[in-house]
């Protein structure tokens, strides 16, 4: 039962208690006998609205129609009992027009009710007027009672059903939250395999290219120059060491912070690495790297490698020059050899990942991540030159990325 319900049942309930002994008497009259009737059916009208409204707002039509039916009924027992007890019925309907229409039209029909109950006892009792005076009084002062119940009742159940909305809402978002976090994961996930795939053609990969490029040379100089192989296979044996060595910090990397990286050191080593009989490489450094993003230099380092690796593998070029400038907003690097040289096309296209192809794709989205761009020039037989410039810090929302960053400019 709902509070509005409640009340409704205390009106019915002392209007009963004081028509019932009169109907049961010896002398009761058919008045008091429908009186009762009726006061039961009105009863009887509210146990049906809550069974067939159980939200306790029928719609519209349905409260106008069950509001002129309950005031209808209460007409007539005021009708065959003209006591002031009876007129206590009509208390009721400004609580129903509040919960159904709101606190304006409950006030109007309170005000209309009182003026019906003044014109009745105020007109036809002239002689009674300081008792009629008492029940005007008492029964506004009764309707201003139940208008401030029912505005009350009103607000708690408005604010009853908007904390149910908000906690709805907040089952929802909760739902939402939990997907996004999947989704969430799942992409951070993706981005971890990405990341290693990187990490392991850019590291291990170069290692590999190195080793094999060591061990060719130790198998065609075997017979002629054994000495000569016997210095690549040490060359070989020491790349190979260092490759485990390279595997070992990955994975120790997973578990732990990894030691500041230092642009200069790692490029030094990498060019002893890479650098053979047959091929000379220069490198000139300008500036100072302390000022720039771990996560730039090493994005530099890492295009250097990928850079040298596809000379040793497809270049066979004899002069390789490595320039590396560190400005006060951004570093470029130049990557120029006078191998055979290719055409860009088949580089170019975005659906190739093959071997000689992921590589480059691996630079690019190194540079996307620090906000860089990169520029490749080649012809075949008149080498390649690779350009790149990347900015000192990488860019701290999407929004700040350059339009052309990470773009890669073919030239002819």
């Amino acid at each position: 039962m709902t509070s509005v319900d409640a009340v409704s049942a205390a009106v019915y309930g002392g209007v009963l208690l004081a028509h019932i002994p009169r109907a049961g008497g010896v002398e009761a009259g058919w008045h008091s006998l429908l009186s009762v009737v009726l006061v039961l059916t009105l009863f009887a009208v509210d146990r049906a609205e809550s069974l067939w409204f159980p939200l306790g707002t029928p719609p519209t039509r349905a409260a106008i129609s069950l509001l002129a039916v309950r005031i209808a009924l209460m007409a007539v027992v005021v009708q065959l009992d003209a006591s002031t007890l009876a007129w206590f019925l009509f208390l009721i309907p400004p609580v129903r027009a509040c919960f159904y229409f709101g606190n304006r039209v409950s006030y109007i029909v309170a005000a209309i009710t009182w003026v019906g109950f003044f014109l009745k006892h105020w007109g036809n009792e002239p002689d009674a007027v300081p008792n009629g005076l008492q029940d005007i009084i008492l029964f506004a002062m009764a309707l201003v009672f139940v208008c401030m119940i029912a505005r009350a009742l009103r607000e708690e159940r408005v604010s009853r059903e908007h904390t149910e909305e908000l906690l709805a809402a907040l089952a929802r978002s909760h739902t939402q939250l939990q997907a996004h976090a999947e989704t969430v994961a799942e992409l951070a996930t993706t981005e971890e395999r990405n990341r290693l795939a990187r990490d392991i053609h850019d590291s291990l990969g170069h290692y590999l290219t190195v080793t094999n490029v060591q061990i060719a040379k130790a198998l065609a100089f075997q017979y002629r120059d054994p000495q000569i192989a016997e210095q690549a296979m040490r060359h070989a044996k020491d790349t190979a060491h260092e490759a485990l060595r390279a595997v070992r910090q990955s994975v120790g990397a997973l578990r732990t912070t990894r030691d500041a990286f230092v642009f200069v050191t790692a490029l030094t080593a990498l060019v002893e690495r890479t650098r053979t009989d047959g091929c000379e490489i220069t490198v000139q450094i300008e500036g100072n790297e302390a000022v720039f993003a771990p996560e730039t230099l090493t994005a530099l380092f890492y295009v250097t490698q990928e850079g040298l690796t596809n000379i040793h593998k497809h270049a066979h070029a004899t002069r390789v020059s490595i320039c590396v400038s560190f400005g006060e907003s951004q570093a470029s690097l130049t990557i120029a050899d006078n191998g055979c040289g290719f055409l860009l096309a088949a580089i170019e296209a975005r659906d190739r990942v093959a071997d000689g192809g992921y590589g480059f794709y691996s630079m690019r989205d190194r540079l996307t991540r620090v906000g860089g761009r990169l520029e490749m020039a080649s012809q075949p037989g008149e080498g390649t030159t690779l350009t790149v410039v990347a900015p000192r810090a990488p860019p701290t929302t999407a929004a700040d990325l350059p339009s052309n960053a990470a773009g890669s400019a073919v030239k002819a």
